[in-house]
């Protein structure tokens, strides 16, 4: 948790994280899939105990579905933590802005790119890679969750740490 603590101080943000949740039918339980050292899977109960949520957007569309299943391709896939080390003299600059657009290589992924990937090859957002941090993504939402008929829940979606 000090690392959002990190995070949240150099972005002068509300956030230092996001994700998906998404309910598996299979499975009948709630999970959750978001980046950290990897992408990973967790179910939600422990997740939601370990995290202070802020907010939380329910998307009712299809083509979310699979494209969360598309997107699967990128569980387990080792995180690089060096690389994504050699920019902390640039932390602060980075968190804002993410020079160098670090999105469009795996390795250096963070939580919002994943969240990123998975609206954007669904085809519901065509939203910018590498310059959105957890709070812009979080305040996008926020204005434009009306325009698209997602429900707003109070409490439950963006860790804060």
């Amino acid at each position: 948790m000090w690392f959002s603590k990190i995070i949240r101080f150099c972005t002068r943000s509300k956030v230092s994280h996001c994700y998906i949740r998404v309910h598996d039918e299979f499975l009948r339980t709630t999970l959750i899939l978001h980046v950290e050292q990897t992408v990973r899977v967790h179910r939600a109960k422990e997740f939601d105990r370990d995290n202070i949520a802020i907010e939380e957007y329910i998307i009712e569309d299809d083509r979310i579905d699979d494209s969360i299943v598309h997107n699967l391709r990128h569980l387990n896939k080792k995180f690089n933590w060096l690389d994504w080390f050699g920019w902390f003299p640039l932390i602060k600059k980075w968190m804002k802005t993410k020079v160098k657009a670090p999105a469009h290589k795996f390795k250096t992924m963070i939580c919002v790119d994943y969240v990123l990937r998975v609206l954007n090859d669904s085809g519901i957002t065509h939203l910018p890679y590498g310059v959105m941090t957890p709070e812009l993504l979080r305040q996008w939402f926020s204005h434009y969750h009306r325009q698209f008929d997602w429900e707003k829940v109070d409490g439950i979606a963006i860790k804060q740490g």
